[in-house]
């Protein structure tokens, strides 16, 4: 089955529900296939990288995840002014 094309950032800013800052990606397959090249057409079609990619895990928890996405970008993100 064909996956939907992801909304550019236009897209989301145009919706008016959000503005579009940045994105954090999730592995939910471990085997998926490309995952380099899907996140490199993602930052491009969504005009920013990535704040944080969280791989997959076995057995998703909260402590092991929020780990993950405590990345420096994100962290700044976090605690810019707005």
């Amino acid at each position: 089955m064909p996956q939907p094309c992801p909304p550019d950032a236009r897209a989301i800013e145009r919706s008016g529900r959000c503005r579009f800052f940045r994105w954090i990606g999730c592995q939910v397959d471990p085997a998926f296939a490309r995952l380099g090249a899907n996140l490199d057409t993602l930052d491009r079609l969504l005009g920013q990288p990535a704040l944080a990619v969280v791989p997959h895990l076995p057995e998703p928890e909260p402590g092991p995840t929020a780990l993950r996405l405590a990345t420096p970008a994100l962290l700044r993100a976090l605690t810019a002014p707005a």
